[in-house]
């Protein structure tokens, strides 16, 4: 059983790669904290008779150095919830699951589509999918995954 809850944090946003290898969250004076739920000290309320609330609150260093932001150009995947003018914060990875929203680039143009792996091809498609479907190879020139998105900022 957990006794702790993990919050969702607006991460720091690095635009830079090699401000990202030197700056690491907590340096920024950036620091997220656990903090235990409610029902836990409700259910454990002589722990905090023996304890402080403060010695159950956990600061565990958090870096999302690797993160960064690509603006919405385009209205293509407006079913998936991102529209022109948002801000999309994209994790670079290793692996990537079919059906997953990803930031692509391919030849000069950066784009936010569904991916689906099908052998050694990709199949980017949009949301809803009455767009054009882009059929590509792995190894095509030009063709890289940057990541997944992970976010969405939009000023309201």
């Amino acid at each position: 059983m957990a006794m702790i809850q993990k919050f969702r944090f607006t991460p720091r946003l690095v635009e830079r790669e090699e401000q990202a290898d030197k700056t690491p969250a907590a340096s920024s004076g950036e620091e997220f904290f656990r903090v235990p739920r409610a029902e836990f000290l409700l259910e454990n309320r002589a722990a905090l008779n023996r304890h402080s609330l403060g010695e159950l609150v956990v600061n565990a260093p958090h870096s999302t150095d690797r993160r960064f932001t690509l603006p919405v150009e385009d209205d293509t995947m407006r079913g998936a919830g991102l529209q022109r003018g948002d801000v999309a914060v994209v994790q670079p990875g290793k692996e990537y699951r079919e059906g997953e929203l990803l930031a692509i680039c391919l030849g000069e143009r950066v784009l936010i589509r569904r991916f689906f792996l099908n052998g050694k091809r990709v199949r980017l498609e949009t949301d809803p999918p009455a767009g054009k479907t882009i059929i590509v190879e792995l190894d095509t020139p030009g063709f890289q995954i940057l990541g997944r998105v992970v976010q969405l900022l939009r000023e309201i």
